[in-house]
């Protein structure tokens, strides 16, 4: 079940947090209106086997730090401010500009390994990700659920990578609206858990 659980929860997590406008799915939605299905194919791939090496470093290093607990105890008090920082900056992001500039695209499968590979803000950001999940104490971060739930990663990405891809002509047209409501729906993610990990403190206390 905690494999599961994993699983879905790291497919969850990161097909959310590819939505937000970046780097990665305009040029997915970019290869969609310039190129052939299999080009998204291999783009999103790309992209994905990335990202699934990234949360392998996060989740390894978030073990290291659950093995020491003095960190453990700041990393759980430090995620409130963070929480609400991250909140606060979703809310405020500029949703005015968004541009798509001409690009060659030669090898779709290496353009997703190579532009994901310099976004290395997956690292940071799944190490949170996995400290709230110790934190919440969500499900054990074991090695059976730890590949379970990188696996969970890497289709979540590529499921997100798709979906700008082949949806690419219908979403360019509403970049603006649909980014101005996922920044505010996971700015609202992030109030929210802020407030649970502060009840959890207070309990535990």
């Amino acid at each position: 079940m905690d494999i599961l659980l994993a699983f879905l929860v790291a497919v969850l997590v990161s097909f959310t947090g590819s939505i937000p406008i970046g780097m990665l799915n305009l040029t997915a939605i970019y290869v969609g209106i310039r190129y052939s299905r299999r080009d998204v194919l291999l783009y999103a791939i790309g992209v994905a086997v990335i990202e699934f090496m990234y949360v392998l470093i996060a989740l390894f290093a978030a073990g290291w730090i659950q093995r020491f607990d003095w960190i453990e105890t700041i990393v759980q008090y430090a995620l409130i401010p963070v929480l609400l920082l991250l909140a606060v900056s979703y809310f405020r992001l500029d949703d005015s500009q968004f541009t798509m500039e001409e690009k060659t695209l030669k090898n779709p499968f290496r353009k997703g390994l190579f532009l994901s590979f310099i976004n290395p803000l997956p690292i940071p950001f799944w190490l949170f990700v996995a400290s709230s999940i110790f934190s919440f104490g969500w499900f054990p971060m074991q090695t059976s659920t730890s590949l379970s739930f990188s696996v969970g990663v890497k289709v979540g990405t590529f499921l997100a990578m798709l979906f700008f891809g082949l949806g690419a002509k219908a979403l360019s047209r509403r970049l603006e609206k649909i980014n101005r409501v996922i920044h505010k729906l996971i700015g609202s993610i992030f109030v929210l858990l802020a407030l649970l990990q502060t009840i959890r403190l207070l309990v535990k206390g």
